[in-house]
């Protein structure tokens, strides 16, 4: 982590990245990585994989500022679904409402 502390944000965003790709990739960030950012002493949002299946497990454990979900509430690609949109929404909700964590 020490190579980040030389950049003068606010905020960090950690996702998933693949040189053949933009975004959307839907592989999961890994986040054995967090373990030690709460030592950066700011915020931060995760993006890279999230779904409302593992949403919830991500808040309970890092207790991010913020989620990024694209490709984790698609029906078909390219193609977000209305009721896994409300289901990422509730369990996020429901995971900071639980542990007093706001995201």
């Amino acid at each position: 982590l020490e190579h980040l502390k030389k950049y003068p944000c606010d905020i960090f965003l950690f996702d998933t990245f693949k040189n053949d790709k933009f975004g959307g990739t839907g592989e999961v960030f890994d986040w054995r990585f967090l373990k030690n950012v709460k030592a950066l002493k700011k915020p931060f949002i995760v993006s890279g994989g999230l779904s409302p299946e593992n949403a919830g497990l991500l808040i309970r454990e890092f207790h991010p500022f913020g989620v990024d979900v694209s490709s984790g509430v698609e029906k078909a690609p390219g193609k977000k679904g209305c009721q896994l949109i409300k289901k990422f929404i509730d369990v996020v909700n429901a995971v900071s409402n639980e542990t007093n964590h706001p995201v």
